[in-house]
């Protein structure tokens, strides 16, 4: 081994003096005492030849001659770490004796220029002519004369090749280089710089590859350290590993390390980053376009900063950064308010004061599905997805693999309450309104409110982040246009359209169903459908089917008909109702529908030809209006005149017409049935049908055959003749009775029965036509009487001159 040249004590005017020119390997040397100045720089060039498994020495500038007694000893040492080529780098103080740094590894068998720059209560050093890492000591360094070892006699020698050493007085720092143009990230430090209160940091950024660790790109450190206070990282910004996303971070009281991770940015192109920090929020944006926001908790640092770009804590970032800048600034820029038709794409578009009652309204042209949630709108008080009901004071997606929306509103009942719409069109425009007024939001496509949501507690209002799309969810794959936030004084797209309109889903005000009220409204079904079709729907709490203000009515079509199927919910049925006879195809059909106390009356054309007795207490007072509602497809058919009035009296004659008439359903009112009575009326066959037909039908249960009092009696002529069929209930049959032979087609016959205790007589044209005895009690008292009844079709036949009396 080569021994080490001495030095005898050194003039620092001179420091040459102290240079050596030679390249030798290192071996233990004899102490010589030198003058270290205050303020100085120690540069040499050295080749690692290999590592070794202890602590090897490469220098050691001591004051009281040992290793590591005094804040004077290790005035300055510099040694390899067991088996590694890091430089470790001791530099004592008054309060840390063995105070320092550790490099990066040096390359084996390859020449570095290492200089260590001493000034003031700083230590900078440099690697190959950059400055990597710096040490501020945390008090009074030492200085003067020293023992200097090159190596020192406590640890073995480095094994490596040294040379161009020199020590030398500075009063300024070597390889302080601000960012400018374009470069490859590497560790370096850039100096101490003001971070202002408020501040932007620009850049353009080129991510090269992704590395395993995590990948420097600048750090702002107060107290020179990664993560030790709130100070130290004001902001830093990192790539995650195996990614081009970026990390930032940003100290404070509350949190030495929060912040947010932004998209990955596309290898091998150039991104324009922009970090905004204003007040307590940091905004990201991407290519000119604010993606992210991030609300800092706490009080965060700013002032005097070391700046590194990338920092020593972590492996550079491989990528290329250009125009770098960091600069103070009072407002932001980059927020762009949507205006035009645009492909939605993720964007923070600035704070918007949300009023109490709003709506929001755009056009959109969805281009095809996304097989993950897409974002479209975003509303949110504290900057996050969902944390608060805040968090979705409205925000609007679509469903992964459809073009449904689907639209959050957060309350305190439910912070992520709201509805699922049909789904849109794709490749045409779909106008949206959502508007939101007191404790109701309304949804409306195309000029219709077609859902409804009843917020379960309080909405947030007021000022809160708007992104278009958020930062959480990839954005939709839609153009967008026309977007407008304005506040809301009344509804719009409520109430019935005028003149006749084909039935589509829609919302129509909210309305007062009276305790007693009548619908009346003209229907043409144009075509059936296979599923159920909604027609109107009043609805108490909003939903189809939960309770007995659900169904307050509702009118549909039944499956692959045109009959309707009306519902009405009551407290021991919420699913009472009706089935109607089918509707005629293409003819206007007049409906009504009445409900009086505990009765449904049910009418066509002016007739009223069934009823429906509600059992249990029925729900009144305010409802949601549909027509047709959200829950099924809309019937096929055209709608006009409709009205919902109050109602205490029917408002359709039930009356019996006098003189002749044609057999036709047709409910004639609520009779007294007595214990004997007589019943006559003429009648005209005019011809034969195959299934039973009915005559006149009395009934105290409005039933057809269910109890004794079902049919008491009822009439009908046998299918295929015109043979009568007679039925009278009793407590022991409920469906005893007698028939006669055929009446003639086209002739008139008198009908007269007779009801005298047990025994029923049937007389035909004044002759006794036939007798039953009816065994037990007969049914007597209030009946329901049909002429001819809803059950079966009516009877071919004419009549005319119907009494009924008692004996």
């Amino acid at each position: 081994m080569f021994s080490i040249l001495l030095f005898a004590a050194l003039a620092v005017a001179d420091p040459d003096k102290c240079a050596i020119q030679t390249q030798s390997i290192l071996s233990k040397s004899v102490q010589q005492q030198i003058n270290v100045p205050v303020n100085f720089s120690v540069s040499f060039t050295i080749t690692p030849q290999g590592t070794l498994s202890p602590w090897s020495n490469i220098l050691h500038f001591s004051t009281d001659n040992q290793d590591m007694a005094t804040a004077g000893s290790r005035l300055l040492g510099i040694w390899f770490s067991p088996g590694t080529t890091q430089l470790y780098i001791r530099m004592g103080c008054s309060s840390s004796p063995n105070g320092g740094i550790s490099s990066s590894p040096l390359p084996p068998n390859q020449p570095s220029n290492i200089e260590l720059q001493f000034l003031g209560n700083t230590a900078y050093l440099s690697v190959n002519k950059t400055i990597t890492q710096i040490y501020p000591f945390p008090s009074d360094r030492p200085s003067g004369a020293s023992y200097f070892y090159m190596s020192d006699p406590w640890y073995v020698p480095s094994n490596a090749l040294i040379s161009n050493y020199k020590m030398k007085e500075i009063d300024s720092i070597r390889h302080l280089r601000k960012p400018h143009g374009t470069f490859q990230l590497a560790q370096e430090f850039r100096g101490q710089v003001d971070v202002p209160a408020n501040y932007s940091i620009t850049f353009e950024f080129t991510p090269i590859n992704a590395i395993p660790t995590w990948g420097s790109i600048a750090h702002y450190t107060s107290d020179n350290n990664d993560m030790a206070t709130a100070g130290s990282r004001m902001p830093g910004i990192w790539t995650t590993p195996g990614t081009s996303q970026l990390y930032f971070r940003f100290g404070t009281t509350a949190d030495s390390n929060g912040g947010f991770t932004t998209a990955a940015l596309p290898f091998n192109q150039t991104s324009k980053v922009r970090l905004q920090v204003l007040g307590n929020n940091a905004f990201y944006s991407v290519n000119g376009t604010v993606t992210q926001v991030y609300i800092l908790n706490g009080v965060r640092s700013s002032g005097l900063a070391y700046f590194y770009l990338s920092d020593p804590w972590y492996t550079p970032a491989n990528a290329l950064v250009g125009h770098y800048h960091l600069k103070e600034i009072d407002h932001l820029r980059d927020l762009n308010m949507p205006t035009g038709s645009f492909q939605l794409s993720e964007g923070y578009r600035g704070q918007v004061d949300v009023p109490t009652n709003f709506a929001v309204s755009f056009d959109i042209t969805p281009l095809g599905t996304v097989a993950p949630w897409s974002s479209i709108a975003h509303y949110t008080v504290d900057d996050n997805d969902m944390a608060t009901p805040g968090s979705r004071m409205l925000g609007i997606w679509f469903v992964p693999g459809t073009t449904q929306l689907y639209i959050r509103m957060g309350s305190t009942g439910d912070s992520n309450g709201g509805i699922s719409t049909a789904a849109l069109p794709l490749n045409q425009k779909s106008s949206i309104e959502i508007q939101i007024m007191d404790q109701t939001a309304y949804y409306s496509c195309n000029g219709s409110i077609i859902q409804v949501y009843s917020f379960p507690g309080t909405r947030p209002s007021g000022l809160a982040y708007f992104y278009m799309s958020d930062p959480w969810y990839i954005p939709a794959n839609a153009v967008v246009s026309n977007y407008k936030l304005k506040e809301l004084k009344s509804l719009d797209n409520v109430g019935i359209p005028k003149g006749p309109f084909q039935l589509t889903q829609g919302y129509r005000g909210t309305v007062n169903v009276p305790v007693n009220f009548a619908i009346t409204f003209e229907y043409t079904p144009v075509a059936t459908i296979p599923s159920w079709g909604s027609i109107a729907h009043y609805t108490a709490d909003n939903t189809d089917l939960s309770t007995s203000g659900s169904r307050m009515p509702g009118i549909w079509v039944y499956p692959g008909t045109t009959q309707l199927y009306i519902r009405i919910g009551s407290s021991t049925n919420n699913d009472g109702g009706i089935t109607t006879s089918p509707l005629p195809l293409n003819q206007v059909s007049s409906i009504g529908i009445q409900i009086i106390g505990s009765t449904l009356y049910y009418s066509v054309n002016g007739t009223v030809t069934q009823i429906y007795l509600i059992q249990g207490t029925r729900p009144s007072g305010a409802s949601y209006f549909y027509m047709s509602d959200p829950w099924y497809s809309p019937a096929n058919g055209i709608i006009n005149n409709y009205k919902m009035v109050q109602a205490d009296t029917l408002i359709w004659d039930t009356s019996i017409p006098s003189g002749a008439f044609q057999l036709s359903t047709s409910y004639r009112g609520q009779v007294n049935v007595p214990a004997d009575y007589n019943l006559q009326f003429a009648i005209t066959p005019k011809g034969t049908v195959s299934p039973w037909s009915s005559i006149a039908h009395f009934t105290a249960d409005n039933a057809d055959m269910s109890t004794a009092g079902s049919r008491m009696p009822g009439i009908w002529f046998q299918p295929g003749t015109t043979s009568l069929y007679i039925r009278v209930g009793s407590d022991q049959s409920s469906n005893g009775g007698l028939t006669t032979t055929s009446l003639p087609i086209n002739s008139k016959t008198l009908f007269k029965m007779t009801a005298q205790g047990n025994t029923i007589n049937v007389y035909l044209n004044g002759t006794l036509a036939s007798t039953y005895a009816a065994p037990g009690t007969r049914a007597s008292g209030s009946a329901y009487l049909f002429i001819s009844d809803p059950w079966y079709v009516p009877a071919n036949a004419i009549l005319e001159n119907f009494a009924f009396s008692p004996q």
